[in-house]
């Protein structure tokens, strides 16, 4: 559950709030939420591969951040 808000600006110069949402994620191995918030996102590797349009909710492939997580539960299911 989040916090919804609008695709685009509004006159007033901000998203419009959209009430509650929530988002069912199917065969989801992890997410993360939050970051990058509006001023940090021209600092976001991902930023010019889509990052820079509107409020996201993205899905991400082959990842840094997912090959790092499945090492760890490769080690972890090995060292058990």
């Amino acid at each position: 559950m989040f916090f919804a808000v609008s695709e685009s600006i509004a006159s007033s110069g901000f998203f419009e709030d959209k009430g509650v949402a929530v988002l069912e994620c199917v065969s989801c191995s992890m997410t993360k939420f939050g970051y990058p918030n509006d001023e940090g996102r021209p600092e976001h590797p991902l930023y010019r591969l889509g990052l820079d349009a509107g409020p996201p909710i993205l899905e991400v492939r082959d990842s840094h951040w997912a090959t790092e997580i499945f090492a760890q539960q490769r080690q972890s299911t090995q060292r058990i």
